[in-house]
């Protein structure tokens, strides 16, 4: 039997999906959707694959993780959505969702979670942004 996953505030999550009426001013200011024009590379796409986990309660698809990832979290779309839909709360909620069902390999989430630290610690930012600008300057001086 698949293991069911219980998402934080699933109702909230929920109710945002549902909200969502499909106009589609969402895709011409999505920058994932503009850039490839794949529906599941939208706001109403990631939508869908957000209700479908929800709604299972299983472990999400290597699909669904690849085209929820790739969300930038901009939310453009939601100052343009019509209906107001919270597409916050479902991305959130989504992502929730991947991270406790443990579908990533364990190098992937240990990278995650170190990025996550360094991108939230000052002091461990500070050197891995001069770190980056010294690679950046070598990749340009070898011809990278």
């Amino acid at each position: 039997m698949p293991k069911t996953i219980t998402i934080h505030r699933p109702d909230a999550v929920r109710a945002a999906a549902e909200s969502c009426v499909h106009f589609g001013f969402c895709t011409a200011v999505c920058p994932t959707y503009v850039l490839d024009g794949e529906e599941l590379d939208s706001p109403r796409g990631r939508i869908a694959l957000a209700r479908e986990m929800l709604d299972s309660g299983a472990a999400p698809s290597p699909t669904a993780v690849r085209h929820l990832d790739r969300c930038l979290s901009c939310l453009s779309c939601e100052t343009t959505c019509a209906a107001g839909v919270s597409y916050h709360a479902i991305i959130d909620g989504a992502r929730e969702h991947i991270e406790k069902s443990k579908v990533r390999p364990l190098t992937q989430r240990l990278l995650r979670s170190a990025l996550a630290r360094v991108l939230t610690t000052p002091r461990l930012l500070r050197p891995a942004a001069a770190a980056g600008r010294l690679l950046r300057g070598a990749a340009g001086r070898l011809g990278g």
